[in-house]
């Protein structure tokens, strides 16, 4: 394109942006006499979200899971399991304005030394403490359950302890999205009691949340 018809573009450019700026004008008269059209601002219209006793809330949420620390009555013991993944769903029903009652589900899975794969299926109920700081929310929550497990052909069943904190920013009345920081206490108490071990993991989460 040569450098005149760049210019020619140019020009007709500016021509039809002066147009519209004329228009414009002519349709908010009252520009010119110094008072300008009224503005009013779109977060005029938004509604702020707040709880009510009876909102509720589903949460789904994915991430990593990484084997911490894993001990015995008598001392630290080798952490034979690899970082793996998580996944969860949670229900919750609030009965005051900050705090909500639900149940959750999560699914972890993690590779070990030899290759095997730990399977983990933590379900409990939980309490939450949100504070909110507009479109900030942070929920605070304890959940507490059984965890079937599952290693090589052997199965068990135990016990679990999970606090939580999370960031969520609110994106509508509908919406929100953020992280969570979790950490899993995890008792197995064989038949032979001596041999009890706790297991530690610590994840990390991206979640969504549906409010209704």
């Amino acid at each position: 394109m040569t450098k005149r018809k760049i210019g020619t573009w140019f020009f007709l450019l500016i021509f039809v942006f002066n147009l519209a700026i004329l228009s414009a004008q002519e349709d908010n008269p009252g520009a010119d006499e110094g008072e300008g059209p009224a503005i009013e601002s779109d977060w005029s219209m938004y509604d702020v979200p707040s709880y009510e006793t009876g909102d509720q809330m589903f949460g789904l949420g994915l991430g990593l899971a990484f084997p911490v620390l894993f001990t015995t009555d008598d001392g630290k013991i080798e952490n034979k399991v690899n970082l793996g993944g998580t996944i969860y769903l949670a229900y919750d029903y609030f009965f005051h304005e900050s705090m909500s009652l639900g149940f959750e589900a999560n699914f972890s899975f993690n590779s070990t030394i030899r290759e095997n794969m730990l399977f983990q299926v933590p379900l409990g109920l939980r309490f939450t403490y949100q504070l909110v700081f507009h479109p900030i929310e942070i929920p605070i929550t304890l959940t507490a359950g059984i965890v079937p497990r599952q290693y090589q052909d052997e199965d068990h069943l135990g016990f679990f302890l999970k606090p939580s904190l999370g960031v969520y920013w609110r994106f509508d009345r509908d919406w929100s999205f953020g992280l969570q920081g979790t950490w899993w206490w995890m008792p197995e108490v064989p038949k032979d009691t001596s041999k009890t071990a706790y297991g530690n993991f610590a994840t990390l989460t991206i979640g969504a949340r549906y409010h209704f």
